[in-house]
């Protein structure tokens, strides 16, 4: 037994040591590229600032000396040398970094230097062999030359040469301005004092010559500045073909025999090339200190290994038990999971020969999510999970499918799980509170049952969610699945198919129906419809498709494509008919408690040119009672910028009074439900009398929708209603048909 458990710990300890050589090399490896990548993304971002900057600094300098030159040819500096000192002297208090100025004769003669008195003999460029060839080069061209590095013995500075050509009226080369960067400043913003001391830093011409080495001695300027690069190092630089690619990073070796990792950079419009580099002896540094405690970490876990093995064997069932538990239940709510429900299928078909499912989902979650966070959604299936734990008994499951979506199976008898599932509706869509902010949840309930509807708990689950999204596309709590949801599944899944390029491919299309005044009868408005012609489906109405597009989230694209659409035709209509009236435009619940709903409005608004006062957007009181505070800020915002806002449906909701209080709100639809048969429902009539009355006081425009025979315009008209809109005025209408129909009405009336 002993030789036995010797064997087992022997052998562990060979496979854990070869599992540790492993993991040590893959560490090594992965730190190694770590920080070569890492000093790799340094190089290239120190040397696009060196590039760029350097770049940036002669192109100032060019425009600099250009725009001072053209001062000094008006001053006649060629006859008053001593008279432009003043001159060339101002531009360097605004540019340190410059050595001064001087103004030279094109056979090379300095006639005037910054800070050097007067009478003071002054050198023949064309005799100094440093400035000799650079100079020759400014008399060929008519741009700024940049001269080989050299030290100006007048000025006693190291500088790169600047040398711009200064041409009079007739294109006759007339002096050449020179200057200098000044090698000893740190003013400027590509030298090395800007970087990490490890970073070095070069600029290369095209004759191979260095125009600046960073962290170099003084002494040694002459050896650096003064002979070409190394003939080693050009002929490592030629193999990457640098000039031509235009950025590299590769590995060199310097003169010193030191590998380098290099940085490349040409600039095309200067001819120079810029390099930044750090020593690998560095990355080496960088490494070690990486993994310097790494082994200290392996020998403290060998010790330990062996004394977490003996404890961990102790705690590895209360660990497995905790393990199973995790497994099976969701982390947020703690209720059970979906695998929990998989694991538990076979056990619960045995315990119940009859059984139903609960699918359940939160109504707008995914707005909830956008406008107030993730965390505020999660205190909110925090507290919805609570609920529901609340309203089963012990041998029943309430389990987390997974996002909004909740699932409860129990046996009760079928005939019983309407009224159970009214009232887990009644229980979750209670007020909620969460930092002060308050919400009115709503649950929909797919319900399904076993055996009668499905055999497996997998085909029992999907006839479920198939009830559920019927009952959200008829805006109903809850749905007992039948057969037919089957037809109606299918057809939903070809409605969703077809629209995700439904308006690419021109489908979509907009109709607008008239708003009337109710006492002249002329059109006041008009309400902009969405419709869908589908070669494949048909017509679709839109009460199929926009909950669709609500659910995938496509309904941001349909808004946005009805109201610029909508915009474009009645301003249209405005052209053709010389009239002017305000369109409506229905906003779903998901558009208007989108982040972006203000500012997309506003876009459209500018982007179309349709005036602000004109617009109304509707919205329903459900959309409110989901989201009063949000809607607020909302609809707030949106009639500060003018836009008029119409509670639609009024009077269908359970707190359509308290809606009005502190809303926005410039106009009230009447629902059409009332209008319908308000002649021959008393207290339809009463109601609708007291809406119109409210809203009289209010000050609020009243529009009755659906209104169909004269008998309704009539009554209507008598209760001081404001517009009228409905088939007995006309259906919703084309861009050319509701020309005509308004041309129509103004002929009639001139007539009249």
């Amino acid at each position: 037994m002993f030789k036995k458990r010797l064997n087992t710990m022997t052998t562990f300890f060979i496979l854990f040591s070869i599992f540790v050589l492993i993991a040590t090399t893959v560490l090594i490896f992965t730190s190694w590229y770590e920080v070569k990548k890492k000093a790799t993304l340094e190089l290239q971002y120190i040397n696009k600032m060196v590039s760029s900057s350097y770049a940036s600094d002669l192109r100032q300098y060019e425009t600099l000396m250009g725009l001072l030159g053209a001062r000094l040819q008006e001053r006649n500096v060629l006859k008053h040398p001593y008279a432009a000192q003043k001159v060339i002297r101002r531009p360097l208090e605004t540019n340190p970094a410059l050595a001064g100025f001087g103004i030279a004769r094109p056979d090379g003669q300095l006639l005037g230097i910054s800070y050097i008195p007067k009478n003071y003999p002054l050198p023949n460029l064309l005799e100094d062999k440093h400035a000799r060839e650079s100079f020759q080069e400014t008399l060929k061209k008519r741009r700024m030359v940049v001269g080989h590095t050299y030290f100006v013995e007048l000025i006693g500075k190291w500088v790169i040469p600047l040398r711009v050509p200064i041409y009079d009226d007739r294109g006759k080369l007339s002096f050449i301005l020179t200057s200098g960067i000044d090698l000893s400043l740190s003013e400027n913003s590509w030298n090395s004092s800007s970087f990490p001391n490890h970073i070095g830093i070069a600029l290369v011409r095209d004759d191979n010559y260095f125009s600046y080495v960073s962290d170099i001695d003084k002494k040694d300027y002459s050896a650096w500045y003064y002979q070409p690069v190394p003939r080693e190092t050009l002929s490592q630089l030629g193999s990457k073909d640098i000039r031509a690619t235009g950025a590299n990073t590769f590995d060199i070796v310097d003169r010193s025999g030191n590998k380098l990792l290099v940085n490349s950079t040409y600039d095309r419009d200067f001819h120079f090339l810029s390099i930044t580099d750090v020593s690998y002896e560095k990355l080496y540094k960088d490494l070690y200190n990486q993994l310097n405690y790494f082994v200290l970490g392996i020998i403290l876990f060998y010790l330990f290994t062996l004394y977490f093995y003996t404890i961990n064997h102790k705690r590895d069932k209360e660990l497995t038990r905790e393990l199973i538990w995790t497994a099976n239940h969701d982390a947020l709510t703690t209720l059970p999971n979906r695998y929990f429900l998989q694991n538990k299928t076979k056990h619960w078909n045995d315990l119940h020969r009859n059984y139903s499912a609960l699918f359940m989902d939160l109504n707008n979650f995914k707005s909830i999510n956008d406008n107030y966070g993730h965390p505020f959604g999660d205190k909110l299936l925090i507290i919805l999970a609570k609920r529901l734990k609340s309203v089963i008994e012990k041998h029943e499951h309430v389990i987390r499918q997974g996002g909004d979506e909740f699932i409860i199976l129990t046996p009760r008898a079928p005939e019983s799980i309407a009224q159970f599932a009214q009232h887990i509706i009644h229980i979750l869509n209670e007020m909620v509170i969460i930092d002060n902010i308050t919400l009115y949840p709503k649950i929909t309930i797919g319900i399904a049952h076993y055996p009668q509807d499905a055999e497996s708990i997998d085909l029992l689950l999907s006839k479920a969610d198939m009830a559920l999204y019927k009952a959200k596309e008829n805006k109903i709590g809850y749905l007992e699945y039948s057969h037919k949801l089957d037809e109606a599944s299918k057809k939903r899944l070809d409605i969703e198919l077809q629209l995700r390029n439904a308006i690419e491919n021109d489908e979509m299309y907009m109709l607008l129906q008239p708003q009337l005044n109710a006492g002249t009868l002329e059109v006041e408005g008009v309400e902009a419809l969405i419709r869908w012609n589908n070669p494949k489906l048909g017509q679709i109405s839109p009460d199929q498709f926009i909950t669709i597009a609500e659910e995938t989230g496509q309904i941001h694209e349909l808004g946005h494509f009805a109201l610029k659409r909508a915009c474009y035709m009645v301003l249209k209509v405005w052209q053709e008919t010389n009239t002017t009236f305000t369109l409506s435009v229905n906003a779903s619940a998901d558009e208007l408690l989108h982040k972006d709903y203000l500012a997309q409005v506003l876009m459209v608004v500018e982007e179309t040119g349709f005036p602000k006062d004109k617009l109304m957007i509707e919205v329903t009181e459900s959309l409110l009672i989901n989201d009063v505070r949000k809607a607020k800020e909302v609809l707030t915002a949106l009639r500060l910028e003018g836009i008029g806002i119409s509670l639609d449906d009024f009077g269908t909701g359970y707190s359509s009074l308290s809606m009005l209080k502190g809303l926005p709100v410039t106009e009230l639809k009447i629902d059409q439900s009332f209008i319908f048969d308000m002649l021959h429902d008393e207290q339809n009539l009463q109601l609708t009398r007291s809406i119109i009355t409210l809203g009289n006081l209010l000050e609020l425009k009243i529009v009755a929708e659906g209104v169909e025979d004269e008998a309704q315009v009539f009554e209507l008209q008598n209760s001081d209603c404001t517009l009228l809109q409905g088939y007995y005025f006309s259906k919703p209408l084309s861009e050319t048909d509701l020309i005509t129909f308004i041309n129509n009405s103004i002929e009639n009336e001139v007539i009249a």
